[in-house]
């Protein structure tokens, strides 16, 4: 399992009520997977400058209990079912202090790269990438 720690998210991520508004989930669990990448010496951006993306194909929440202004989160991720050219994270975000879980997620993944024209293509991993999400991937079972 990989854990991120957010400690403050902007106001602006927040509706009238103060609670997260839905869709910002999100961006938290792309924060995380960006994160988990580099500690596994797979630094998106290297991967963007390559052409290539890991595409959400699909994607599920629950929400448990609201995630409040204010509020310091872990973001835990797991990586699950990783394949040739995919895989699923599993996400559990959890208020610091007394690690109540608020909402847990699944996103699954297809590995692409764009060609000459700009078209989307799904590819193998890299050896090397493939092998460091098996390996997380056992790790977080």
């Amino acid at each position: 399992m990989f854990r991120l720690d957010i400690n403050r998210i902007s106001l602006a991520e927040f509706d009238i009520g103060g609670v997260l508004y839905h869709s910002r989930y999100f961006k938290l669990y792309e924060r995380a997977r960006e994160a988990l990448l580099d500690q596994i010496n797979f630094p998106y951006p290297e991967l963007v400058a390559q052409g290539r993306h890991l595409a959400v194909t699909e994607s599920q929440q629950k929400f448990l209990r609201p995630v409040r202004y204010g509020d310091s989160l872990t973001v835990e991720v797991r990586a699950a079912n990783v394949r040739k050219a995919s895989l699923t994270f599993n996400y559990e975000i959890k208020r610091k202090g007394d690690d109540l879980v608020l909402h847990r997620a699944s996103t699954k993944h297809a590995h692409i790269i764009s060609d000459s024209s700009g078209q989307f293509k799904p590819q193998s991993f890299s050896t090397g990438l493939y092998e460091k999400l098996t390996e997380f991937s056992k790790k977080t079972e």
